[in-house]
């Protein structure tokens, strides 16, 4: 009967694909904000952090995956008026990933919720909800740039973050 299940889930549609994204989003914005709301002594360095998940998240969105930052790219962020530290920081997201393997999307976390869903895991279902995700948590991280502007009293929005949504306060 599980395997029935799991068989007749294989397709991975549009709206199931939001679904997972969405309760991703939710589950790592509560894991950040409580971070956050757990050392707000440590705020700049938190603020720096999201500002980097961000740009790596936007970068990954625009690019539809993972590349190397490339010696011509520099140019583009310093036209749009991207400080040096700014810059470093992008590219020490991306060598983590590059040369460590460190990423901040969880393999384990994308299984648990295809399973969940009643998927069949596979590295093309992988795929799919990692790209779903890369919108998602860069959203993620401005959302919990705008809790912590909230919880050490900075109300204005810094210039790089469109946030969707808040943390809930708790």
């Amino acid at each position: 009967m599980l395997n029935d299940r799991i068989r007749a889930s294989r397709s991975l549609t549009e709206r199931k694909l939001q679904a997972i994204a969405r309760a991703m989003h939710e589950e790592r914005l509560a894991e950040v904000c409580t971070e956050q709301r757990a050392t707000p002594d440590d705020a700049e360095y938190h603020s720096a952090t999201n500002r980097a998940f961000v740009d790596y998240f936007h970068r990954l969105t625009s690019r539809g995956g993972h590349m190397s930052f490339l010696p011509d790219e520099q140019s583009a962020p310093e036209a749009q008026g991207w400080d040096a530290q700014r810059i470093a920081d992008l590219k020490t997201v991306i060598a983590l990933r590059e040369n460590k393997g460190v990423s901040p999307i969880r393999q384990d976390e994308i299984d648990r919720h295809l399973a969940a869903a009643g998927f069949a895991i596979d590295d093309r279902l992988r795929w799919m909800v990692e790209l779903a995700l890369y919108p998602t948590y860069r959203d993620v991280y401005a959302d919990a740039e705008e809790q912590l502007r909230t919880l050490v009293g900075r109300n204005s929005a810094p210039a790089w973050t469109t946030p969707s949504t808040t943390c809930s306060p708790t």
